[in-house]
């Protein structure tokens, strides 16, 4: 337990140690949220009749924390996978390791979620804060899980982070339903039911059981697979799954 608190502590005061990180987080999701509030208000009501400025804010908010948190599970898994061997080495539980590198994520997710709330009121006061607060915390965290998971396979900063980027432009604009794509496929994009949820939070002060569901077993898929993945990448021989 003491191994897991003392990863935990060195995960999430090197991630806001750096000025980047955090100039990242003060003038970056700013700037996000504004910018989808701004589109969606500049969307013709005729055309979009179910789309507002409101519904844009929040769209921002929820894209900001994904893609943030997304890029701290990547650069974080590798970055320190070489040190994770050498603790290994020293005596410590992969395991161990492993979950400490999850929880930094989702304290880091819970942070970001705080600060990205705190940005949208200026443009839209949310019906429910709690549950869009838990919206954002469980939707940050499963783009952290596929961060870990991308930076466990691929394991090159620059080709890693353009494939979360595409991902994360990609499931923003289809899988939220923004756009009108006339496919089911759509229905199974990772942001699907966390951008239904957000929205009846903000908007109605209510969540969907179904979507939430949806929601936490994407969560443990990803939790799956990123433990395959990194227990892989982080072993000189087979693994340890």
């Amino acid at each position: 337990m003491i191994e897991i608190i003392d990863l935990i502590k060195v995960n999430v005061s090197a991630f806001f140690r750096r000025p980047v990180n955090m100039g990242l987080i003060v003038l970056g999701i700013p700037v996000v949220i504004y910018g989808f509030y701004v589109f969606m208000r500049a969307l013709p009501d005729f055309i979009f009749p179910e789309i507002s400025a409101e519904i844009g804010a929040a769209a921002g908010s929820l894209f900001a924390v994904v893609f943030l948190v997304g890029l701290v599970g990547l650069f974080q898994i590798i970055s320190s996978l070489e040190a994770d061997r050498r603790l290994s080495i020293s005596g410590f539980s992969m395991y161990n390791i492993l979950i400490g590198r999850f929880l930094g994520i989702l304290i880091i997710s819970t942070m970001i979620s705080i600060f990205s709330l705190v940005v949208m009121s200026y443009w839209v006061l949310a019906r429910s804060y709690s549950r869009a607060f838990l919206v954002l915390v469980l939707s940050g965290f499963l783009y952290g899980l596929i961060g870990v998971l991308i930076g466990s396979l691929i394991q090159k900063e620059l080709e890693a982070s353009l494939l979360l980027i595409f991902i994360a432009d990609l499931d923003v604009f289809l899988g939220t339903g923004f756009l009108d794509f006339e496919s089911t496929i759509v229905e199974y994009f990772p942001l699907n039911s966390p951008s239904h949820l957000l929205q009846t939070a903000v908007l109605d002060g209510y969540v969907d059981s179904s979507h939430l569901l949806v929601l936490v077993v994407y969560i443990l898929l990803f939790l799956y697979f990123s433990t395959l993945a990194f227990g892989k990448a982080s072993s000189d021989e087979r693994g340890w799954i």
